[in-house]
């Protein structure tokens, strides 16, 4: 299933393919977090223009099953603390 997601991911993100981990760092001595380096990335799996495209079906899918008020993706590395009932208005 992870290659799935990642060749998914590669698809919708630009056509960009990220190297998938489970680990997002490791805690030091001193007991701080310190983040694993990021993985190598392989951009032109497909065109931008394409993953675009895609990205698009994908979302029209979607909506035509169900309409949230609320659209979320990540634009960054940083992970995002975020609730579906937070938003949820039903």
């Amino acid at each position: 299933m992870l290659q799935v997601a990642s060749g998914f991911s590669a698809i919708v993100n630009g056509g960009i393919y990220h190297m998938p981990t489970v680990i997002a760092g490791s805690i030091d001595q001193d007991g701080q977090f310190k983040e694993a380096p990021l993985k190598r990335q392989f951009p032109g799996v497909i065109s931008a223009s394409s993953s675009a495209t895609i990205r698009e079906m994908v979302h029209q899918a979607h909506y035509a099953t169900y309409n949230p008020k609320e659209t979320v993706g990540a634009i960054s590395r940083r992970r995002q603390n975020w609730n579906i009932s937070d938003h949820n208005q039903r």
